[in-house]
């Protein structure tokens, strides 16, 4: 005989008698085959757990935390040992106690089935303003299935709960304590706590990650894809070389496999190499932007035959577009008529920094690119013209823009022989003088939308 059970709430007109008050006993069916019975059942609320009191002229004004199930609350003091009740059929949360016998209260929470078996007396003595000292996480972010602390603490409260941006709900709780939560995804949980017509919050949000299942592949002569071999590579990282396959990855390597699947080298960065580098064939580097978590980034050049030989430029803001070569002509009064290579890097910010090839060190003073073509930062890939010193870059969406990169004017015939002069006009400050970088120019050439 198969047997269904389902419990749904029916209630009878029973009389019983508590504290001289008639409630309702409450039924369940239980359905056995064919035949369906009642049997009574107990269905009362939950305890209200904490009671905060406030002495007033008077007596004590007292309030207490919501208990589910309950209409109505019986109010109890403790006088010389023994429990009295003080109030009766009070249907809010406060109350207002006339003579100060004893400052021992607690709350029976009652409904339409009965009245909370136990009442709990755990008092709070609110002797000031209500103040939220803590509530914290015991660490912020988590693997799914891997649980987290939240902790807190609070003053002169009588009402403590906590609700989470998943739904769940924690009430009836302690001024302080802590709950063990196992969420399951991106979680925020705020803290709100009650009493005596203040009320304080405080969050705090969970990040839950999954944990990345390795993909299992065939060894084969194909380079791709790497994450067998426990790299999680960034996809346009990857830089085809004649040695083969430089790529980066999401925890701040750089890499170089050959055509075999050989891994030749490995390089930690300080930061994120987010795009694919730059190869120059006449220095054989590769010249990398780096973005850190501070903030700040890198330029960054590797000797393809020794990752060991690096070098590295600072930059004031994260770096994603990748470095170019360009060619830059000298000015109309330099000393020397032939263009010089260069790097070109260009930071988030639109910050434009000039390099030496071979040392990565400044050539000229980091100049800021115009506001129209930085309005929204420089975050995709800059190209550079053969045998120019001009840029192509993306400044928006449908947007693109060229720039002219060009030696200032400097009213000498050289940056030595300005140098000269001002050591022999001003003697004192003329280590600083010789040291002093010539300074670029930034011209707008167009700004045009690209139309498909």
């Amino acid at each position: 005989m198969r047997y269904l059970f389902t419990f749904l709430l029916l209630v009878l007109s029973s009389k019983a008698s508590a504290d001289q008050r008639s409630f309702e006993q409450a039924y369940a069916p239980i359905v056995v085959g064919n035949v369906k019975r009642f049997v009574p059942i107990e269905v009362l609320p939950s305890i209200s757990r904490l009671v905060a009191i406030k002495e007033t002229d008077n007596g004590y004004l007292i309030e207490w935390d919501e208990a589910d199930g309950a209409s109505f609350y019986y109010v109890e003091q403790l006088v010389n040992g023994v429990w009295q009740q003080v109030g009766n059929d009070v249907t809010g949360l406060s109350m207002a106690i006339s003579g100060k016998s004893s400052n021992q209260f607690r709350v029976v929470a009652c409904g339409r089935h009965g009245c909370s078996k136990q009442a709990v007396n755990q008092n709070v003595i609110a002797n000031g303003d209500l103040q939220l000292s803590q509530f914290s996480l015991s660490k912020p972010e988590v693997t799914r299935g891997q649980g987290v602390v939240l902790s807190w603490k609070v003053h002169n409260a009588s009402n403590v709960k906590i609700v989470g941006s998943n739904g769940s709900i924690y009430k009836n709780l302690a001024p302080s304590g802590s709950i063990n939560i196992l969420p399951s995804a991106f979680t925020n949980y705020t803290l709100i706590t009650s009493g005596f017509g203040q009320t304080q919050s405080a969050s705090q949000g969970v990040v839950v990650t999954e944990v990345r299942d390795k993909i299992q592949t065939p060894v084969t002569n194909y380079i791709e894809p790497l994450r067998n071999m426990g790299y999680d590579v960034i996809a346009r990282s990857l830089l085809a070389l004649p040695q083969g396959v430089m790529f980066s990855t999401h925890d701040e390597k750089v890499a170089l496999v050959n055509k075999s699947g050989v891994v030749l080298w490995e390089k930690q960065l300080e930061g994120v190499a987010a795009n694919m580098g730059n190869y120059d064939a006449d220095t054989n580097k590769v010249f990398i932007s780096v973005s850190k978590l501070d903030g700040a980034g890198q330029t960054c050049a590797l000797d393809l035959n020794n990752a060991q030989n690096y070098s590295c430029l600072d930059t004031a803001s994260s770096a994603i577009s990748r470095p170019v070569v360009i060619e830059l002509a000298p000015n109309s009064n330099s000393e020397s008529s032939m263009p010089v290579k260069l790097v070109a890097s260009v930071d988030m910010s639109g910050n434009l920094y000039v390099m030496d090839k071979q040392s990565l060190q400044l050539t000229h003073a980091v100049t800021k690119l115009p506001t129209q073509v930085t309005k929204q930062g420089v975050t995709a890939n800059i190209a550079a013209v053969p045998n120019t010193s001009d840029l192509i870059l993306r400044v928006s969406e449908r947007e693109y823009a060229s720039i002219s990169i060009t030696e200032a004017q400097t009213g000498c015939s050289g940056f030595l022989s300005c140098s000269q002069s001002l050591f022999s006009l001003f003697s004192d400050n003329s280590a600083a003088d010789e040291q002093a970088a010539p300074k670029l120019k930034v011209t707008v050439n167009w700004i045009k939308e690209h139309k498909e």
